[in-house]
C-alpha cells in the first residue's frame, strides 16, 4: 500500500487555478490511497493525480470564461434589466454547476444611491437597499473614493436574492480582491465562507472608455466544485482522494464515505 503526497503541477496560467492551487497548499492536504504491487507503479499514481488536476483546471477555466462572457453581454446587452441577466445564466450556475451564483455590482457614487434604489425598484426590488448602508459602513479598501458596489442583479432569484443591495467593499477580504481585479484588469479571487461553507468569490472588473462601470462576481462553493469536477472518482476502484480544509478541518472532497 503507497501513501503518498503527490507533485502538485503547477504550468497552468490560468489565474484562478494558480490561486486554487495556493489554497490548496496553504489551506488542504490532498491524499492518495492507492494498492500497488511495487513502487515502481508510483509513476501511475503521479500520472491519475495529474489527470485530476487537468480535469480542475478545465472546470476554473470555464467559470473564468463565463465570467468574461457574462461581462461582455453587460457591456453589449445596453443596460439590461435582472431578468434579461438572470435568463442570461440560465442553467449556467446553481444546483449541479460549479458556480453557485453570478452577481453584478455597479458602480454607485454616494450621489446616486437613491437613483440605484429606484432602479432596483423597477426591476421589481420594492424593499431593495444597501447593508450595510453607507452611514453604517463605508468602504474598508477604497477602490474608487465615495463610491460604493452593492449588488443590484444576480443570476437567480430563487437561489441569490439574499445578495440583493450586499455591499461586499465593506468586507476586507472582498475589498482587497476587487481593487487587485481594477488595479490588474483581471480576475482576482476572495477566500471567504459562506454557511459555514469553504468558498471562493472571484472577481471581474467591467470596464468600458477606461471608466470602471462595476464588478461581475462569482460565488464558488469549493466542495460543490471539487464535487462535479471529479464526480466520476465516487467510489472509483483506482483511485481514493481526500481533500481537507487546513484552517477549519472541513473535507472538501471525499471519493469514498468513511465508515
Amino acid at each position: 500500500m503507497i501513501y503518498g503526497l503527490v507533485k502538485l503541477p503547477l504550468r497552468s496560467r490560468n489565474s484562478i487555478f494558480i490561486w486554487l492551487i495556493g489554497i490548496i497548499v496553504a489551506l488542504g492536504s490532498f491524499q492518495t490511497v492507492q494498492y500497488y504491487e511495487s513502487r515502481r507503479h508510483s509513476d501511475q499514481l503521479q500520472a491519475q493525480f495529474d489527470s485530476k488536476f487537468r480535469s480542475l483546471e478545465q472546470s476554473l477555466g470555464s467559470i473564468e470564461n463565463l465570467l468574461y462572457s457574462t461581462r461582455s453581454f453587460l457591456l453589449n446587452a445596453n443596460s439590461p434589466s435582472q431578468q434579461q441577466f438572470e435568463q442570461y445564466l440560465t442553467q449556467r450556475t446553481g444546483i449541479g454547476s460549479i458556480v453557485h451564483s453570478v452577481l453584478w455590482l455597479p458602480t454607485i457614487p454616494a450621489s446616486q444611491v437613491e437613483q440605484l434604489r429606484k432602479s432596483a425598484k423597477d426591476n421589481g426590488f420594492l424593499a431593495y437597499s444597501l447593508s450595510p448602508s453607507l452611514e453604517e459602513q463605508p468602504q474598508c479598501d477604497q477602490v474608487m473614493p465615495d463610491t460604493t458596489f452593492p449588488v443590484l442583479y444576480v443570476s437567480s432569484i430563487f437561489e441569490a436574492s439574499d445578495y440583493l443591495g450586499i455591499r461586499f467593499d465593506t468586507h476586507p477580504s472582498d475589498a482587497k480582491a476587487m481593487n487587485l481585479a481594477y488595479q490588474n484588469n483581471a480576475a482576482t479571487v476572495s477566500t471567504i465562507s459562506m454557511d459555514g461553507q469553504d468558498a471562493a468569490r472571484v472577481f471581474l472588473p467591467v470596464i468600458q472608455h477606461d471608466r470602471l462601470q462595476g464588478f461581475v462576481a462569482a460565488n464558488i462553493i469549493l466542495h460543490e466544485l471539487l464535487g462535479v469536477t471529479w464526480s466520476e472518482q465516487i467510489n472509483s476502484n483506482k483511485l481514493n482522494i481526500t481533500v481537507r480544509a487546513k484552517e477549519t478541518q472541513h473535507t472538501l472532497f471525499q471519493s469514498h464515505l468513511q465508515y
